[in-house]
């Protein structure tokens, strides 16, 4: 009789771990596939950016084009975030400097008279940087070979900014501002593909 409970207490000792076994391996399974699916997402949304991107770079006639993202750095004493923007994506033609590896982690507060007129204009349009008053900013410019540039903030349907769009002329200046409409018209495009 003692046999015969030690017997089935093992067979249920074992039936219960192959099958605990059995869902461990199941949703291992189940979590790589996911994993395999958000990477063929991010790869295929990536892509659709860049040939955003291409395209603009083409219209236009720019030098180089890219999308900034704003984002929450790190956390003052305070308790405040650093609130910053990144380069993440980004297309040059040939003979043009990529920045995007230089474009990391800048803070919104150093770019106050950039971010202002972006937000509050709704766009950036700029012609020379001689215009340009705030010193920082236009020695930035000027270290990356911009002669003239664009940008607008590229909104969420709700109206959110979660970054911008823009397009720097490095080889001659771009006189007029006439295509700034086709420039918000792609940030609407792209923005559908980072949220």
């Amino acid at each position: 009789m003692m046999d015969t409970v030690i017997a089935a207490t093992i067979s249920a000792i074992a039936t219960l771990a192959a099958t605990f076994c059995s869902i461990w391996l199941r949703q291992r399974y189940e979590r790589k596939q996911k994993e395999k699916n958000i990477l063929h997402e991010h790869a295929k949304r990536n892509k659709n950016v860049y040939t955003a991107l291409e395209y603009l770079m083409e219209k236009l006639k720019g030098d180089r084009v890219y999308v900034y993202e704003f984002h929450n750095g790190d956390i003052y004493y305070s308790g405040g975030s650093q609130q910053k923007f990144s380069c993440t994506y980004e297309e040059v033609k040939e003979g043009i400097s990529s920045e995007a590896h230089r474009s990391q982690n800048f803070r919104v507060s150093n770019f106050h008279y950039f971010v202002e007129r972006l937000i509050g204009d709704k766009g950036f349009c700029c012609p020379t940087i001689d215009d340009i008053k705030d010193v920082t900013f236009k020695h930035l410019l000027q270290d990356r070979g911009i002669k003239s540039f664009y940008a607008v903030p590229i909104k969420t349907l709700e109206g959110k900014i979660i970054g911008l769009l823009g397009v720097d002329f490095v080889k001659k200046e771009k006189s007029d501002c006439v295509n700034i409409e086709f420039l918000r018209q792609q940030a609407r495009i792209i923005c559908g593909y980072l949220v």
